[in-house]
């Protein structure tokens, strides 16, 4: 759990003058609370962390370590104030519910991040598959931030939806790795058959897009 909170602040680091939210105080929250203040120390950057969490005890703890502020939030009660809307840059939601991802994105500024630690194995923000997402740490990004979010040197093969007829539309640093531009069975069955590891050590898409 410790490397798991370190890696999710160095993966996405709050910057100067964010407001990052913690959506629950259990273990992973805690651990993430500890990590941030660790990061705040360490880059010499200010930043708020605000806390939202089920229990008072846990509430203590988290400003113990140093949380800005700590709300509780009763048990049974998924809601947030509506002081909250879309005022946060960073979201942390370690809730283990589909409703603290709701929750995460109504307190979201437009552009800003939400970084899921839950993995309740329930559909969640319409996806029946985010908790496999976040066990393997993927990331879900506007197109325009992915050269800013993502380890753009690691990213060899990637799968292009015909959703995007355009490739020209794409970035020209994108344009310059492995596309392959097929329909969701075809890119599926592309994995499926290994051919991937011609391209990949990882046996599958480093990066996908797709478009609504």
């Amino acid at each position: 759990p410790l490397a798991a909170a370190l890696h999710a602040v160095t993966e996405t680091p709050p910057k100067q003058g964010d407001k990052v939210a913690v959506l629950g105080s259990g273990r992973l929250g805690l651990l993430i609370i500890a990590s941030l203040i660790s990061w705040r120390r360490k880059m010499q950057t200010s930043f708020e962390i605000i806390v939202f969490s089920r229990r008072p005890g846990q509430r203590d703890v988290a400003l113990m370590l140093g949380a800005d502020k700590c709300f509780l939030v009763p048990r049974g009660d998924s809601t947030i104030t509506k002081d909250h809307h879309e005022v946060f840059d960073l979201v942390f939601d370690t809730s283990g519910s589909p409703a603290g991802a709701d929750d995460a994105v109504f307190m979201l500024k437009k552009g800003g991040i939400l970084h899921m630690k839950s993995t309740d194995g329930q559909k969640t923000l319409g996806l029946n598959f985010l908790s496999d997402a976040v066990v393997d740490e993927l990331q879900i990004l506007p197109l325009d931030k992915l050269q800013v979010r993502a380890h753009t040197d690691q990213i060899k093969a990637v799968w292009v939806s015909t959703s995007i007829n355009q490739l020209e539309s794409l970035p020209a640093w994108l344009r310059e790795k492995k596309i392959f531009h097929l329909s969701p069975s075809d890119a599926l069955k592309m994995v499926q058959s290994g051919d991937l590891a011609n391209y990949t050590p990882f046996k599958r898409f480093d990066a996908a897009i797709v478009s609504n």
